[in-house]
């Protein structure tokens, strides 16, 4: 997925963010983007909303390389997506490999910006991420049940609403009926 979307933008600059401690991005991936992927509101969203469909469908060959097992495969593809952006990133001026605990400096002077006077943010911890994830499906799945509600909901609703009308209406006429003598026909 890297190379086509690499070769795709000729002119971007590549940022390949790295651990130092392969390990470490491992567990952190496990705790973070797989855990969201593999929730049950995660595959539900997919199979009933279009949105998070096409994102699944955008994500899925990402997360196929990992056959199911992270933990078997995980270093495997960490590298081999690494190796990959290296190779075809040209010319080399265009790539620049980067671990966040560089803070500033090589970020800000490979995008040619000035160097922020705050403190480099570190804000994408296990629960930060959950935190933000969590929010996104959780209003995701409200949508998808406000929206079925209204489209599926509402008529049953008012199907079962007009039935007991219409059956406390015809029992009151036959009672009526029956109040003065007449039966009536079936």
């Amino acid at each position: 997925m890297a190379e086509e979307i690499i070769r795709a933008y000729p002119d971007a600059k590549i940022i390949l963010t790295i651990r130092e401690d392969e390990e470490r991005w491992l567990r952190s991936f496990l705790d973070t983007l797989w855990y969201n992927y593999t929730t049950w509101s995660h595959w539900f969203l997919r199979n009933v909303d279009s949105q998070w469909r096409e994102q699944g469908a955008f994500l899925s060959p990402f997360y196929e390389r990992f056959h199911g097992d992270p933990v078997a495969h995980g270093l495997r593809v960490y590298r081999e997506h690494k190796a990959v952006v290296q190779r075809v990133t040209e010319p080399k001026e265009r790539l620049l490999v980067y671990d966040v605990n560089q803070g500033w400096g090589p970020l800000c002077a490979f995008l040619q910006q000035h160097v922020p006077t705050e403190n480099f943010p570190k804000t994408n911890g296990v629960d930060d991420h959950r935190a933000l994830f969590g929010a996104g499906r959780r209003k995701a799945l409200k949508a998808w049940a406000s929206n079925a509600m209204l489209k599926r909901g509402l008529p049953v609703i008012l199907t079962a609403v007009l039935w007991m009308f219409r059956s406390r209406v015809v029992s009151s006429i036959r009672a009526g009926l029956a109040q003065i003598g007449l039966r009536p026909r079936r």
